[in-house]
């Protein structure tokens, strides 16, 4: 995607937030990376566990299968958009920068976008998490009436069968997701520049 095949998805985003070294030595000397250990591993597969119970919350959706190409991905997204209520994994790309949305829900107000962590509280990095969605989806023409972070709730013990309402918490970030749009544009717009330089 883009020139010299270099694009930003929100991970990256978020690496380049946190390191530009990181995020150059990604782009340019990928083979460098350590492959995931063990731990790593297991975060992952509770990740993704943890988002397939998130989507029961909003049942009956549409899933947009991550092993197709990243040209596929957006194709399907933009079909299940005609159809569909609530998409899964839904697939957008603008300025050179790829998102998956966990979840969207569509309102009368327009879309709901859902970001799901298996984290049981929240950190700095998933305000610029949902920003940089945001940014994407707008620039997209995708009207988001909503944002929020989804995250597992420490507060609740399970007594029975697993409640979900309670499991997982919801957290309304649609006026800091709007308040960090500059910041997201300048911020992409330097990491652009960074990886066309050298390394940092």
């Amino acid at each position: 995607m883009g020139r010299n095949g270099m694009y930003l998805s929100k991970s990256r985003y978020i690496r380049g937030l946190q390191c530009y070294k990181s995020l150059w030595l990604l782009e340019h000397r990928p083979e460098l990376a350590s492959p995931p250990d063990e731990s790593t591993q297991t975060v992952l597969k509770n990740g993704y566990e943890v988002g397939d119970l998130a989507c029961e919350l909003f049942p009956g959706g549409k899933m947009i299968p991550t092993d197709a190409s990243l040209g596929e991905q957006i194709s399907l997204t933009k079909e299940a958009m005609a159809s569909a209520d609530v998409i899964y994994e839904a697939a957008f790309s603008h300025g050179n920068v790829f998102i998956r949305a966990d979840i969207l829900q569509k309102k009368n107000a327009g879309w709901e976008l859902y970001e799901v962590k298996s984290a049981a509280g929240m950190k700095n990095e998933y305000y610029d998490d949902v920003a940089v969605q945001c940014h994407v989806l707008d620039s997209a023409g995708i009207p988001i009436s909503k944002a929020c972070l989804v995250h597992i709730d420490s507060s609740y013990m399970r007594s029975g069968p697993l409640d979900l309402q309670q499991l997982f918490k919801i957290v309304d970030l649609t006026e800091e997701a709007r308040v960090r749009q500059s910041e997201v544009i300048e911020s992409l717009a330097r990491m652009r520049s960074m990886l066309e330089g050298d390394e940092p």
